[in-house]
């Protein structure tokens, strides 16, 4: 039986790695996105300064080319800075173009390959879209008739009840569409694990790697859609603060789902992990020691792996820190203002109290949130049992009738 990943402790642990890493995960991040834009400004900067079809199809052709030779790397680094992360290392922008200098062809046939396994998985989705849409709108022409078509003929303004017609029929066919991206939203879910082990197992091939991927997500789809869905409340909480929060909220998503790969992939990927110092092996953390093998225990939470600890009777170490201040900081002298904190030091306890914030801020409705679905599951579970009961009792009588 597949055991079930607790949703609390995986962002616990995001929240944890977090701590004086959030400024860099952004950056790598923003980086990320800004060679995305500045693609996608290609065409639409050629198409403004001429009016030549064959100038037109050469910024396509240049935007295409840049998605594909650059964008992808980049995000496949971007993943593995999130993965490096989890070992203890800091954020780097270097490691985003890793993949150009270690593994650039996997790194761009394996999103590819990944990407055109989506879009056809997409195409019965999009024609039964399709086929809503013109039910829909064909239904709208027959029931408002005259109306409608004056409206698109002449620009004529339809009365009350026909637009409130019009708006419902819309509406639903828009609510329609969108359920329908629940089960594709759960299907392509058995992709997701696809670029972490390409990450860590860069010799793979993409086959591969989805395939390694496509085993940890069996039986697991759902679970990761709920885990997304999870974290409705901090997207509404980027909505609220007109997207300032996204710089927590993105980094703190991105680390869960990372921490969720680490919890599911035992079994799954080989051995040789591709540590950060280049090399095959068991990771190495930080400090020097290496992590414990996968199912082992691990070092105490909250504590990097391999951290060495101060032996009893002896002072504390310099690099070891309290909570907010590092052990052996200078005070001031009794009697005397304490002195300014320095820039960076400054920087990190905003980002610190900007996190605390936004924590206290979406922690009732995301644990709302948690309690809910698991409710929710469990009237599912509930459900299904009493219809198989229900089932197999009518099935028992059936057969003692026919004798």
């Amino acid at each position: 039986m597949i055991q079930k990943i607790d949703r609390a402790s995986i962002k616990a642990q995001a929240k944890q790695q977090l701590k004086g890493k959030v400024w860099m995960l952004f950056l790598c991040t923003i980086i990320a996105s800004a060679i995305s834009s500045v693609a996608a400004q290609i065409p639409t900067r050629l198409a403004t300064a001429t009016s030549s079809a064959a100038v037109s199809l050469i910024g396509w052709l240049v935007y295409i080319a840049v998605m594909i030779f650059v964008t992808l790397p980049v995000s496949v680094g971007l993943v593995k800075v999130y993965l490096n992360v989890t070992y203890g290392y800091k954020p780097s922008v270097a490691t985003l173009f890793e993949p150009f200098s270690k593994y650039y062809k996997n790194s761009i046939l394996t999103p590819l390959l990944v990407g055109l396994i989506e879009i056809l998985w997409y195409l019965p989705f999009l024609i039964i879209s399709i086929i809503i849409c013109v039910v829909a709108f064909a239904g709208a022409f027959t029931v408002m008739g005259s109306d409608l078509a004056n409206m698109i003929l002449y620009g004529d303004v339809p009365d009350t009840a026909t637009i409130s017609a019009m708006l419902g029929a819309f509406f639903g066919m828009y609510l329609i569409i969108l359920l329908l991206m629940i089960p594709y939203s759960i299907i392509i879910n058995a992709y997701a694990q696809t670029n972490y082990v390409l990450c860590e197992y860069p010799d793979y091939s993409p086959t591969q790697c989805i395939d390694a991927s496509k085993a940890m997500m069996k039986g697991r789809r759902w679970e990761l859609f709920v885990l997304s869905l999870s974290f409705i409340p901090w997207i509404l909480l980027v909505c609220v603060t007109f997207g300032i929060a996204i710089i927590y909220v993105g980094p703190y998503m991105t680390l869960t789902f990372t921490n969720y790969y680490h919890r599911i992939k035992g079994g799954f990927v080989g051995n040789n992990t591709y540590n950060n110092n280049g090399g095959y092996g068991q990771p190495v953390d930080p400090y020097g020691q290496p992590q414990a093998p996968y199912g082992q225990a691990q070092a105490p939470y909250g504590q990097p792996y391999g951290q060495p600890q101060t032996p009893y009777g002896q002072p504390y170490d310099q690099t070891q820190t309290t909570y907010g201040q590092p052990y052996g900081q200078p005070q001031a002298p009794y009697g005397q203002a304490p002195a300014a904190p320095a820039p960076e030091q400054f920087v990190q306890n905003t980002a610190d109290a900007f996190a605390n914030t936004v924590d206290q801020a979406a922690a009732s409705a995301e644990n709302a949130f948690d309690q809910a679905a698991t409710e929710s599951q469990q009237a599912l579970d509930q459900a299904s049992h009493d219809m198989m009961t229900n089932f197999n009792d009518y099935t028992d009588k059936s057969g003692s009738n026919e004798q």
